[in-house]
């Protein structure tokens, strides 16, 4: 994996966390409105609050593959051996994270906010990115 490729990826994952952080203005905004008006048990406060836990478990997301590309520019050629052990660490908390993504977005499918073909696409894509590093360093 050259440099140029790495910094692509790094530079995604902050325009996506970027994103996902104005995502979560606006659902905090929406949330507040909701709460503000007495609208506590509706379906729509429900979604407001699922969608903005799924962009903050995103920005958990984007953050620890920041962390494995920085890890890899630092130690792949230095260190391997603690790169490899550092990656195992960060695999296993984004692993955490993904199921709580996949449980997220579940919710999201059940309100309707999501189809199920989005959900399976979504999560296919998500695991694959993280399973390309696993499969890469065992």
């Amino acid at each position: 994996m050259d440099s140029t490729a790495i910094n692509q990826q790094i530079s995604k994952h902050n325009r996506l966390i970027n994103e996902n952080e104005l995502d979560i203005e606006k659902h905090e905004l929406g949330i507040f409105v909701f709460k503000y008006h007495g609208h506590n048990n509706t379906k729509e406060l429900k979604q407001l609050t699922q969608q903005k836990r799924f962009s903050e478990l995103h920005i958990k997301h984007s953050k620890y593959m920041i962390r494995i590309f920085k890890t890899y520019i630092d130690l792949i050629t230095l260190d391997p051996h603690q790169f490899v052990r550092t990656l195992r660490v960060v695999l296993g908390v984004m692993k955490t994270n993904a199921q709580d993504i996949e449980d997220c977005m579940r919710e999201l499918v059940d309100i309707g906010y999501y189809k199920e073909q989005e959900y399976k696409i979504h999560m296919e894509r998500f695991m694959a990115e993280i399973n390309a590093w696993s499969n890469k360093f065992e």
